[in-house]
């Protein structure tokens, strides 16, 4: 049978959906392997392919290439840049961003200055040619760039957005001195002005280039010695995929892969729901995402940050924090910590049985009874949860706890912590949030969830078919998507004309990519978007252009322009020119799978009559009900206290909470009692 196949790896397990083409549908989790997550992704290919089961596809979100700068283990790098601008770089915009916290350091750059090289040249903001390119200097640079063994390199000259044709050549250069060097060019990166943050986007490309080079190729290797020869495509940080082929990798793209899957999901399933605005969440071994969708609809941003580096990528603005099921907990003087440090999958929590020592939010779960020690992944991982409690003893004694307080009170801290991050892109926008819907998946997600809703006033909770492997199923019904800019200020005072040419260059470089990845322009739709703002301003506002063949597009887009200043800012000046700034072409490929998900079948089926279990909860034990997911009817209701566990994920209905299992998707929905 021929499968598609999605795969969310993540820092502690390794999740995986697999579609048949007669709809069926496996899920598998396993531990994440470590240094090397391909070992782990192709024992889940085992388990969610039977035997004569032929993979045509398979969609990766990988976190190789985050935890390669967020750990500062990316390949040897070097940059070059346009003599007397070395110093961009480090120097940055020389802001203090956090201005009162007397704690603050900036982060470390992912290159030091000793690498970091100036070739003499100079094109000027228009794309005129100041200086020619010294190619003798550079290929003296790409010389010792050899002796110093350096695996990539990062160029980025000066107004390359206006004329590419000087890192053209420099990267002849190197393609001749120096074989084999992985290279990054700003202008094939970002296009776009603001030299900084284009240096910063080059650099962090040319850093995990490597690294994920080498993760592609062990994968396909893989694949195929088990037989499969699938089209491999990574999941992009703004909802598409990309071809996984060394010609298009464009490695800044994806680092945020692994929460956008859900996201999709997210959005798909709240249409099926008819849910207006929702907050997707995904709590898994090592962070917390959190994701705003107004109406359902996935917002998409041009600039990002990962670790206070600024990344000029489309992606969906997922907010992050380092608090999943594996943070460690910790003491600073006697105050009581959680993350954002985590256990990983190597060694894990202690109940893990893998050699943790340090007590993590699982540990603490297990030991209060809210994960079930003989049914945790299905029954295939025993938890060790006396270890648990022994590992917890030391700490309950330093801070003059009972053991069942300090675990309650470890949950309360994490659960805190992932509610400020909630409040960050809701209520500290001035959202009122009563009004959402919460989705919650992720290996922990639906356990945590109810307590979280309660906590922002959020009564309805929605959690998905096989939580666990939702990002995984998310990705199989994305498309091939790529988003290319150009910048182009200019045009305050004839802006009707302007765009003409960017736009043409901008099509071509979206024909390009179609063909190089076999994808006619019948499957294709083009999306276009103009950023303006007034002369003067430095912040733009980004406007939809509807019909750009139009002759009168460009004057639809200044009326639009004037509106949604308005709207933002609470003013604006029709009166005033408007100047463009960055043409955007999003060009959207076929989705790979249908978007309507059937229920995922489960791997193990639990026992036939209902369980209770003692559960510590708000500092009492209490008899809860433990149902297995795989025996709820649809249309069956149910109160809680109650525990509903599943392979992927367990779920906890809190007292005065009910719930029903969705007839259509066999979502559970949770809601707060009405009485």
């Amino acid at each position: 049978m021929r499968v598609r196949v999605g795969i969310d790896v993540g820092g502690t397990f390794t999740d995986l959906c697999a579609l048949s083409e007669d709809g069926r549908v496996e899920v598998a989790k396993v531990a994440t392997s470590q240094p090397d997550p391909v070992d782990g992704i192709l024992q889940g290919v085992r388990e969610v392919c039977r035997r004569g089961d032929e993979i045509i596809s398979v969609v990766l979100g990988t976190t190789a290439g985050l935890n390669a700068v967020l750990e500062r283990r990316g390949a040897k790098t070097a940059l070059i840049t346009t003599a007397g601008f070395g110093d961009i770089y480090q120097m940055a915009r020389g802001d203090r961003v956090e201005m009162y916290n007397l704690h603050y350091h900036r982060p470390s750059p992912l290159l030091p200055r000793q690498q970091i090289f100036e070739v003499r040249e100079r094109i000027g903001a228009g794309g005129e040619v100041v200086e020619a390119l010294d190619r003798d200097q550079a290929a003296e640079i790409a010389r010792t760039l050899g002796e110093r063994a350096v695996e990539s390199v990062a160029v980025c000259l000066l107004h390359s957005f206006s004329n590419p044709n000087h890192e053209r050549s420099l990267a002849e250069v190197f393609e001749r001195e120096l074989p084999g060097v992985s290279l990054s060019l700003s202008h094939r990166v970002s296009a776009e002005w603001r030299e900084y943050e284009r240096m910063s986007t080059t650099v962090v490309d040319a850093y995990v280039r490597p690294i994920l080079e080498r993760h592609l190729s062990k994968l396909t290797e893989g694949l195929a010695a088990a037989g499969h020869a699938p089209k491999l495509f990574l999941m992009r940080s703004s909802g598409g995929l990309l071809p996984a082929e060394k010609a298009l990798l464009e490695p800044v793209t994806v680092l945020l892969s692994g929460p956008v899957g859900g996201v999709l999901a997210s959005r798909a399933l709240a249409k099926q729901l008819n849910l207006g605005s929702i907050l997707a969440i995904d709590m898994g071994g090592t962070s917390f995402d959190v994701t705003l969708l107004p109406e359902g609809e996935l917002p998409v941003t041009d600039q990002s940050e990962i670790e206070g580096f600024p990344l000029q990528i489309a992606s969906v603005p997922v907010h992050t924090i380092g608090a999943g099921g594996g943070s460690v907990v910790w003491l600073e003087g006697l105050g009581l910590r959680v993350g954002p440090e985590s256990a990983g999958a190597q060694p894990g929590p202690v109940c893990y049985g893998r050699g943790g020592e340090l007590p993590t939010v699982t540990d603490a779960n297990a030991c209060l009874g809210r994960i079930g020690a003989g049914t945790f992944v299905g029954g295939a991982l025993s938890l060790d949860v006396e270890a648990a409690r022994q590992a917890f003893e030391g700490v309950a004694q330093k801070v003059f706890m009972s053991l069942e307080d300090l675990m309650e009170g470890v949950v309360e801290i994490v659960n805190a912590r992932m509610v400020s991050a909630m409040r960050v892109l809701s209520i500290d926008q001035g959202l009122d949030v009563r009004d959402f819907s919460l989705v919650a998946y992720g290996g922990n997600g639906p356990l945590h969830a109810a307590e979280l809703a309660e906590e922002l006033g959020v009564t309805q909770v929605i959690i998905p078919a096989s939580p666990g492997a939702f990002s995984a199923w998310g990705m199989l019904f994305s498309e091939v998507r790529k988003d290319m800019s150009l910048t182009v200020v200019d045009g305050h005072n004839e802006p009707i004309t302007s765009l003409a040419g960017p736009r043409r260059e901008l099509l071509a470089q979206a024909r390009s990519f179609l063909a190089r990845s076999g994808i006619s322009e019948a499957e294709t739709t083009y999306h276009w978007r103009v950023d303006m703002r007034y002369p003067g301003q430095e912040h733009s506002v980004d406007v939809p252009l509807h019909s750009p063949s139009a002759e009168s597009y460009l004057r639809e887009a200044v009326t639009l322009f004037h509106e949604l200043h308005h709207r933002r800012y609470g003013h604006s000046h029709p009166g005033q020119p408007v100047e463009m700034v960055t043409l955007r072409l999003g060009v959207h490929g076929r989705a790979q799978a249908p978007e309507v998900a059937p229920i995922p079948t489960q791997l193990e089926v639990g026992p036939d009559t209902d369980q209770f279990r003692s559960v510590r909860w708000q500092g009492e034990q209490k008899r809860v009900s433990v149902l297995v997911r795989q025996q709820l009817k649809p249309g069956q209701r149910g109160h809680g206290p109650a525990i509903i566990e599943e392979v992927t994920a367990t779920t906890f209905v809190p007292v005065d909470w009910d719930f029903t299992v969705d007839e259509r998707t066999g979502s559970l929905v949770l809601e707060r009692s009405k009485v």
